[in-house]
């Protein structure tokens, strides 16, 4: 999602978006393990679940959860930070935080 704000200059996300960024990085590098659809869906419901991304209309929208605009409540910078204060965070995920723009 940071990528995505680098890229896009602030613009909402939706969850189709940032599955496309994350294949993307994915088949860039080889050494990273791909992870299936629901699990990523699974991840992105938590962020919203702890209020890092909020929903960019009110819940009368009758779009699929897939296509809803989300934006990251959160800064790159408070992102990149937490990255590095976080122990156990998986590699990947590290790369994907510290990587350039894919």
């Amino acid at each position: 999602m940071k990528h995505h704000l680098d890229i896009y200059n602030n613009q909402p996300m939706n969850f189709e978006m940032i599955l496309a960024r994350y294949v993307k990085f994915a088949n860039a590098n080889s050494s990273i393990q791909s992870v299936q659809r629901p699990v990523i869906m699974k991840a992105f419901e938590h962020l919203q679940n702890l209020e890092l991304i909020s929903p960019i209309n009110s819940g009368g929208s009758k779009l699929q959860k897939e296509y809803q605009l989300f934006k990251l409540v959160a800064t790159p910078r408070q992102i990149v930070d937490a990255v590095k204060l976080s122990s156990g965070l998986p590699t990947e995920v590290v790369q994907w935080a510290n990587s350039s723009l894919v």
